[in-house]
This record gives structure tokens, sequence and C-alpha cells, in this order.
């Protein structure tokens, strides 16, 4: 007897359905794509992706093995408070750091010299403020290290800039860079003279790669419009395949245009009989507001272009993600997520707090990379855009994996001042930066929102959507919100 195949609208489909759209989607997007990648890049790609399980691994050991694991006491540069970390985490970070910096360069020289010397002097600066000052001996090895190390970039990037198979040999290069970062570190340690010394000055120098994860945090706050874009974008995709143009154009009209009301009625509705529910309100306060302005930018898109079905949808996904916008944008400033699976994650921050932190910021950091490293480019080449994905990525673990380790040595208590300032970065790229990517997004990736135009091919003998349709559901939408927010006030003017 043949096997039933259950329907597509069973619980159990449904629930699958939702593991992949909440879970595993959110993992696939960290997956750089490997088949067009020469041999090479691929064993790089993969070490990298290794790299980042083990660091993740490394920290759930320090978790498991907190009691029994040895802890470095020292004084952070200008600290008045001793600190206390694991050197497990030590390690790990240095690690991190040696690999990062070695891909970061990696790619950096398989681009254009406008990226390179801004990596290069980032570096150098690094280099410079890792002197070991008033020590003399350490001071001295440090004058022979630093030339060495410096010229030694300068002299790779020269040698990748003009042979030309080099770049075709990129796991030499980095073996070179990972090489110059084992010299570096190598005295970097000896001119310590002490565990703890060398500690004090590995948070000076973890301190600097706050140039790069202060302005990723803010990127990646920003990028909740992604959330909500791409929940609505099915939506719209169901209706295009399932309504004629007309149709579809009409009823996003009227979406667009009753969205302000619809708003003022929940508003008002919370106003009158939740007060208390402040997160809601605020949202909705949030939501109201980038609703105004779709609803300004719809009639100026109409008469540039014309309301068709694709302008039609590509508004259509916007009205519908902005309530997911402006959840995701109250939610951060309370230091919350919006995505299922940071929300499920955050359930065993109890048990797990510095893995469940550490995993989100490299499930941040690694969306975020792939989506760029999957895409070809003139300054940066594709190789280059994937190692220096990866660099980029260490390289924010690295400075996570060592400041979040850190507490109190009197009280050891742990410090949440990097978990707050990135929370606090978080919300303020999601509070400003949100909007200018929201219209980013409609300007360089229409196709994302409203699907490929070859998708929808539209035949000759399609007829073209009535204006007549068109202008009265855009009216019965300016009515209801209208109507909408003029109920609201009378009724605020009646409870009086």
């Amino acid at each position: 007897m043949a096997q039933q195949i259950p329907p597509s609208g069973s619980p159990g489909i449904l629930l699958l359905r939702l593991i992949r759209l909440f879970y595993l989607e959110p993992l696939g997007e960290t997956l750089i794509e490997l088949k067009s990648l020469p041999l090479g890049m691929r064993i790089l790609t993969v070490l990298g992706y290794l790299t980042v399980l083990f660091l993740l691994f490394g920290v759930l050991v320090i978790e498991i093995l907190r009691p029994w694991t040895p802890l470095i006491t020292y004084n952070p540069p200008g600290g008045t408070e001793m600190v206390e970390t694991s050197v497990i985490a030590v390690i790990l970070a240095c690690l991190a750091f040696c690999l990062g910096w070695a891909y970061l360069l990696t790619g950096a020289t398989d681009a254009r010299k406008r990226i390179f010397l801004p990596v290069w002097g980032l570096f150098a600066v690094q280099v410079f403020f890792s002197a070991p000052w008033g020590n003399d001996a350490g001071m001295l090895i440090w004058c022979l290290a630093a030339p060495t190390v410096l010229f030694g970039f300068g002299g790779v990037y020269l040698f990748s800039r003009k042979w030309s198979g080099w770049s075709s040999k990129p796991i030499l290069e980095f073996g070179l860079w990972l090489g110059i970062f084992a010299l570096f570190f190598g005295l970097f340690a000896l001119s310590s003279f002490g565990i703890s010394h060398f500690v004090s000055n590995l948070n000076g120098v973890f301190s600097l790669l706050s140039v790069i994860a202060v302005p990723f945090w803010l990127f990646y706050g920003a990028t909740i419009v992604d959330l909500g874009l791409k929940l609505a974008s099915k939506v719209t995709l169901r209706l295009r395949r399932g309504l004629s143009p007309e149709r579809l154009a009409a009823l996003s009209g009227f979406i667009v245009f009753a969205h302000l009301g619809l708003d003022a009625i929940l508003l008002g509705l919370l106003y009158f009989l939740a007060p208390d529910w402040m997160i809601i309100g605020e949202a909705l306060a949030v939501d109201l507001g980038v609703a105004a302005l779709v609803t300004l930018l719809a009639p100026i898109a109409a008469l540039a272009k014309g309301w068709t079905p694709r302008v039609a949808a590509i508004f259509l996904t916007v009205t519908l993600s902005t309530p997911v916008f402006a959840l995701s944008v109250v939610l951060s400033l309370f230091s919350q997520s919006a995505e299922a699976l940071d929300v499920t994650l955050a359930l065993f921050t109890r048990f797990t707090p510095l893995l469940v932190f550490v995993f989100l910021t490299a499930h941040a950091v690694l969306s975020i990379g792939a989506s760029f490293a999957n895409q070809e480019g003139v300054i940066i080449p594709r190789n280059g855009r994937v190692l220096i994905v990866f660099g980029l990525s260490l390289l924010v673990i690295a400075f996570t994996v060592f400041f979040v380790n850190g507490r109190d040595a009197y009280t050891g208590e742990f410090s949440n001042l990097i978990q707050g300032m990135s929370d606090g970065l978080f919300a303020l790229g999601a509070f400003f930066l949100g909007i200018p990517y929201l219209l980013w997004t409609i300007w360089k990736h229409p196709d994302d929102l409203a699907g490929e135009e070859k998708d929808f091919p539209i035949n000759e003998n399609t007829p073209r959507p009535r204006r007549s349709i068109l202008w009265i559901a855009a009216l019965l939408g300016v009515f209801f919100s209208l109507l909408a927010c003029g109920g609201i006030l009378v009724l605020d003017q009646l409870m009086k």
C-alpha cells in the first residue's frame, strides 16, 4: 500500500515550514557558496568555518569548566580595579586575533589599494599602541619586531600586486601572513615579562578592535529591516502568483493608504483598554511614523513610474514589513530581538550567557558577511570578499571573547560593558539607520521585495490595470484612514 503524503496544510508540514523559516534559513544565511571558488579558497573557507565552530566550542568549555579553569588576574591599562579572565579565553581570543588578521590581510591584498592601505594602516596603529612603554628591554624587542612586521606586510603586498600568479596561491599567502603574526605575538609576549602584564597589554590591543566592532553593531542594527522584508515578501509573492495584476495593484493601493488608519485604531484601543502595554504602544507609534513615510512615497512613485504591478508589489512588501520593523526597533531599545532564533537562544542565557552572546555575535557577522561574499565585485573580487568576511568575523569574535570573559577580581561578577555597548549600538543603528537602509534596499534590491520580472511575465494580451479601479482602491484606503483617525479623536473627547 502506497504511503500517503500528508497535505501541505497539516500541522506537521506547517511546523516544518515554520522551523525552516525561523531557524534553518537564518542559519543558512551564514553559509558561503563554495562551488565557484577555486580549491585553495574552498580550503580557507572551510578552515574559517571550522575556526568559528572551534571558538564556540571553546566558549562552551569555559562555561562548563569555569570552576576548574585557571584564571589570570591583571590590571587593565588605565584601570583601577583588577580583572580576572580565563586562560582558555585568552588563548581563544589570541587564536581568533591572529587568524582574523591573516584572513583580513590576505583578502585585502586581493583588492585595490583603497582597501588594503586602510587595513594595513589600522594594523600599523595597533602595533604602535602595543609597544611596552617604560620597559627598556621590552621596548628593544618591540623595536626589532615592529619594523619587521610592518615591512613584511609591505613586501608581501608588493609581491601580491606585481606577480599575477600570487593571487592563485591564497593558502601560501595566508601562511605567510600567519607566520608574520606568529613572530609578532611571540615577541609581543616576550616583551611583556609576565603573563599578567601580557594580558594587560592584550587588553589595549583588543580595545583597538572596537574600530571594527562598533561600525558592525551599528550596521547590524540597521539590518533588522531584513527580517520584516523577508516575511512580507513571501506574502507578496504568493499574492502576486494568485491575483491578477489589476487586483494586486488595487489591493496594494488600499493597504498602503489604509495602514495609517489601522495603526490609529490599534493605538486608540491600546490607549483606552490597555495603557500599560508600553512596548506595543511604542511599536505602533514607530509603525505609524514609518507608514506615514511610505504613504507619502507611494504617490511619488506612482507619478514617476506608474502604479504598475511591480511597483505595487514593492510597496505592498514594504507596508507589510513595517510592523515587524517597528517592533524590532522598540525591542532593540530594551536589548531584545524579534528574530525567533535570537528569542529562542535568549531562553538559555541563564545557563550559558557567554556562549549565547558569542554565538549571536558570530551568527550576526557571518549572516551579513555571507551575502557580501556571495557576490562578485570590482574593487574587491569575490575571493577577497570571502577572506575579508572571515577576517572581520574572527576579529569581532576575538574582541567579544576576550572582553565578555573578564570579571571583577573581588566580586566575581562579569562585566556587562561589552554586551551593554553592543545592545546600545544595535538600538542606535536600528533607530537612526533603519529607514535609510530600508530606502537603500528598495533602490538597490527591488527583486528581493517583488520578485524577478522573469518570474512574472506579462503577456501582450494582458489588459493593463484600469486607473479607475486603482483610484477607487486608493481613495477607499485614504477614507478609511481619515475615518479611523477622526473616530479616535472624537472618542478621546467623549471619554474626557
